[in-house]
């Protein structure tokens, strides 16, 4: 098997065996390079390597990107991220809870601390779209909604990674 040059992932010849633990050490080095860019530490030229390295591994995209919260939410007022691709999957961090989001997902359920809210979910093309539909406290009592649980929050940096199928 080959490795790839920045971030030493497998590259499987057609003669390989392919094992569950060589992509469960690819995850972790992905994992960490996600992680650098959700704290600000990732460096364009690792984030472009990455892209290059994903890109490597077959037909899969990958970008990166930021936006600052408006403060606004709910039904009338979804975030919205439209990519040059059409995501599989997109990471977002804005703070100490980050999120997960898979296409065909159309809700999202998510522990803030004591609460737990519900996201909306609609994916159209290249765009993902968003909005917080309910929050609760776990002990079932209501919580006022707002631009923090739906990753809005006013003058709040966000950071995103998205990776998608090239030919789609």
């Amino acid at each position: 098997m080959n490795r790839t040059t920045n971030y030493n992932l497998c590259q499987w010849e057609e003669t390989d065996r392919v094992r569950r633990t060589d992509f469960n050490e690819d995850n972790v080095k992905i994992d960490q390079a996600l992680g650098a860019l959700r704290d600000g530490k990732a460096e364009a030229a690792a984030l472009s390597a990455l892209s290059l390295t994903v890109a490597g591994k077959g037909n899969c995209r990958v970008a990166a990107g930021s936006y600052t919260g408006s403060g606004t939410f709910g039904e009338n007022s979804p975030n919205r991220l439209t990519f040059p691709f059409k995501p599989l999957m997109v990471f977002i961090s804005g703070g100490k809870n980050p999120c997960i989001l898979m296409a065909g997902e159309t809700d999202y359920q998510q522990s803030l601390g004591m609460l737990e809210a519900v996201w909306k979910l609609s994916w159209t093309g290249n765009t993902l779209s968003w909005y917080i539909s309910s929050v609760s406290f776990f002990n079932g009592s209501s919580a006022d909604k707002s631009g923090s649980t739906q990753f809005n929050e006013s003058g709040r940096l966000y950071h995103y990674a998205v990776i998608g199928a090239a030919d789609t």
